[in-house]
């Protein structure tokens, strides 16, 4: 409504005006129409508010990170407890070691698994 006349618009059409007043009375017929934005906000109010996005975000990007890690190391270490099950098999057995090549290739390779296991 402009005056007594009502003027048609585009439903997409937004106005945006600022002003500088510290008024906080918008009469009732305009408040139903319009949002009103405090912008008032010092330094430190605009930097806590930045840092509590920056946080928000990396948040959850550190939780995600950190449930990855987790569940490499339960890898990791259900890995080596096997490796080392396999080693104390293969140690435990019969075999004369210094006679027996099959058993000596089995566990140098037991034992590269297991080093680069620990290295991760």
């Amino acid at each position: 409504m402009v005056g007594d006349h009502e003027v048609e618009c585009n439903p997409s059409f937004r106005l945006y005006l600022h002003t500088a007043a510290e008024s906080h009375e918008i009469p009732a017929a305009i408040a139903t129409y319009v949002l009103m934005i405090y912008f008032h906000m010092t330094r430190s109010d605009i930097e806590e508010e930045l840092l509590h996005r920056f946080m928000a975000k990396e948040k959850s990007r550190v939780d995600e990170e950190k449930m990855g890690l987790l569940q490499e190391y339960s890898d990791n270490a259900a890995q080596l407890t096997d490796l080392e099950t396999k080693m104390k098999n293969c140690l435990s057995s019969n075999v004369r070691l210094m006679q027996d090549l099959p058993a000596i290739k089995k566990l140098a390779e037991l034992k590269k698994q297991y080093e680069e296991t620990i290295e991760r």
